[in-house]
């Protein structure tokens, strides 16, 4: 009985941390503010069973928020890349590649960078070949175009 209660008392804590960083935009993102949710992710990380279960009670915003989360860990957390990428392949499974569209696309409105600068151009199908899934995505920067202006000077 105590360590079902010990379990169901981390995986409430996983979705809290999740809830506190809702406010935030993917490139608001940093190590240090997701620190609580990476926390709950790679101490559960080693059993399928609570990750299963963590996943299929969190609503499609708190699983876009987590995928969020794992790719800030995957680019600074190198040495638990293998529990994120865990984490990673059983919540591709739940949501398909519409979330991991939603976090690449996440941006600060008042940001500078502009929508227009890059576009997708592909988007890989991941592989079952291997024990993790992945996705690859290549962007591409748009060609700006001027406008012609026709002067006729007689």
């Amino acid at each position: 009985l105590y360590c079902v209660r010990q379990l169901e008392n981390k995986i409430m804590a996983l979705a809290s941390a999740v809830d506190k960083v809702a406010h935030l935009h993917f490139p608001q993102m940093t190590p240090s503010l997701v620190r609580d949710v990476s926390k709950e992710l790679l101490a559960l990380a080693n059993n399928e069973t609570v990750v299963e279960k963590e996943l299929s009670l969190m609503n499609s915003d708190q699983l876009d928020i987590l995928m969020k989360v794992i790719y800030i860990g995957l680019a600074g957390d190198f040495k638990n890349s293998a529990s994120y990428l865990k984490w990673h392949a059983a919540a591709y499974e739940k949501t398909g590649p519409g979330a991991i569209v939603r976090t690449l696309s996440d941006k600060d409105p008042s940001s500078s960078l502009l929508d227009k600068d890059l576009s997708l151009i592909h988007i890989s199908e991941p592989t079952r070949l291997l024990s993790i899934s992945y996705a690859v995505f290549c962007l591409k920067k748009k060609k700006k175009t001027k406008e012609k202006t026709d002067c006729n000077i007689n």
